[in-house]
This record gives C-alpha cells, structure tokens and sequence, in this order.
C-alpha cells in the first residue's frame, strides 16, 4: 500500500464510518445497522484502553437506564464464529449496557483488518480523550511496531502533531515506579516527562509523589539535581565558605512546594546534620493571621 493510500485509510477515522458517508449509507441500506446479544459480542483485542473508571460507566449506564444507548457499537464479526463479535469501538457502552441490564444493544457491523480495528478504537479514543498518556503511548507503539507506520502517518490518523505523538511515546522509557504513579493518576505527563530527563527517575517520581509537588517543581527538581551531579570541589567549599548551611534539590523542591501552598516565600535551611530552621517571609498582617491560623489550628 502506497503512503498516500495509508494517509487516506488513516485520516478517515471513526466519524466517516459513523458519519455522512457513502459506504455508511450503504451500510444502512443493507440493513447492517442490527441489534444484537450482548452475550453475543466481546471485547476488542485491539482496544487501547485498560483502565474504565467505574464512577464514569456508572452514570452511563444511568443515562442509558433512561434514554437507551444512542450510539451503536462498531463490532466486526469473529472469524472463528460468524455468530460472535468483537467490538471496534464502543466498549465502554457495551460495559454500561451490562450494568443497565439489557440484553441487546444496537450495533454497525462491518468487516475490519487487525490493524483497522486497532486504528478506528485508538482514534475513536483519542477523539473523546477517554485514554491515559500511557494506555495512548501504548497504542501509538503498537502502530509502529506491528504496522509499520511512521510517527508523521500516527499523528495525522489521530489528528495530533508529530511533536505531540513523540512526546507520548517517550513517556514508555519511564522506570517501573514511576509509570505506576502515572497510571494511577498520582503524578501527570507534564511530571513524567520533566522526569524523564534525570537518569534517577525512579527516585525523584517518590519525592515527587510525597512532597506533592507542582510540574514547575519538578522540573526544577531534576534541573538541580543534574547541575549539582558532580559539582567541583572548589563550588562545593566555596558554597559552604558562603553559606554553612547548604541546600540539595530536594529541599529546594520541597521549599517551592510549601511556598505554593502557602502563597507565601518559604526558605528552608539545613545543615549537614539534623539541625536547621524554616522561614515563612509575609508582608502585610493579613498574610500573617493566615499562617497563624493555619499553623494553630
């Protein structure tokens, strides 16, 4: 298939199947807009997403309590059972409608390659910004590895720049720990990409998580752990001849941390053992009854 073929199939996505197309209304004609058993339709293989958020399929299949489910499911038929299919697109409906009780849902079906399937789910996905950075990440591999497609064909499938799609899929050189926190929504893609850039990630992603810092902290975080990675002897005995009581990145990370917090500049000062003191500067009494109150409450 010709490049120009792929942009073609690519850039048609789920609203030319779904939409004001000829091929649809000719699906229609041909009465493949069906009802059809939920026990008779299965998961995707190609479905991107892993993660369904039970609040979200709760109030769906709420509103499909009340009005039914609106939008058909994509499904395409098995090839080991023509009486079974699999969903393209439509998973989360399909898993509401289960939870609303019914039997049967409305459905287009439609014949679709492997690498189609994964295509028409990872767009329709994206479209509605239903993915997480990584389950998108994932998928945006997965059409490289097993469709040969460029980083340039993904972004104009997705409908994103090609500047876009590399930064997700950089996002899949993250250590263990770290893709945990953002999987699970304690750290964001802004925080894991700043991470990304410091050879201990793994690390910073816990001081990250526990000290609650901000994008800009963090950058700021893995900024001055490498400018400090292998600082001279002579910056470090001049630093101390300055200033005895000497501040590593994580302390700075923290300080902008509580300055953020408080809305107030914080100075956070430690010696090399245990010893050290914390400085909140306000500058009106209204700022300072605020702290006050927040520190004796």
């Amino acid at each position: 298939m010709s490049a120009g073929a792929k942009r073609k199939q690519l850039g048609r996505g789920l609203s030319s199947l779904l939409g004001k197309d000829p091929l649809v209304e000719e699906m229609k004609s041909s009465n493949i807009n069906q009802v059809i058993s939920i026990s008779d339709i299965q998961p995707g293989g190609g479905q991107p997403r892993r993660v369904f958020d039970d609040g979200e399929l709760s109030a769906l299949a709420k509103s499909i309590k009340e009005r039914g489910v609106l939008q058909p499911l994509l499904l395409r038929r098995l090839s080991a059972n023509k009486e079974k299919y699999e969903i393209i697109a439509g998973e989360r409906r399909w898993r509401a409608a289960q939870i609303a009780q019914l039997h049967e849902v409305p459905a287009v079906i439609k014949e679709f390659s492997d690498q189609e399937a994964l295509e028409i789910g990872l767009i329709e996905n994206i479209q509605r910004s239903d993915l997480q950075p990584l389950e998108e990440a994932d998928a945006f591999q997965r059409l490289i590895d097993e469709y040969g497609h460029t980083q340039e064909l993904v972004a104009q499938a997705v409908g994103k720049s090609r500047s876009y799609v590399a930064n997700s899929l950089r996002l899949l050189a993250l250590p263990v720990g770290a893709r945990n926190y953002l999987e699970t929504g304690r750290i964001t893609a802004g925080h894991a990409r700043a991470l990304l850039a410091s050879p201990e990630a793994e690390k910073l992603a816990d001081y990250v998580v526990s000290g609650g810092l901000s994008v800009r902290a963090t950058e700021k975080l893995v900024q001055d752990r490498l400018n400090n990675k292998k600082p001279s002897r002579l910056n470090v005995a001049r630093r101390k001849k300055l200033d005895p009581y000497s501040l590593d990145p994580d302390i700075l990370a923290l300080e902008q941390s509580i300055s953020e917090k408080t809305g107030l500049k914080v100075e956070v000062k430690t010696k090399e053992g245990q010893n050290g003191f914390v400085t909140i500067h306000y500058q009106t009494l209204d700022q300072f009854d605020h702290i006050v109150k927040k520190l004796t409450r």
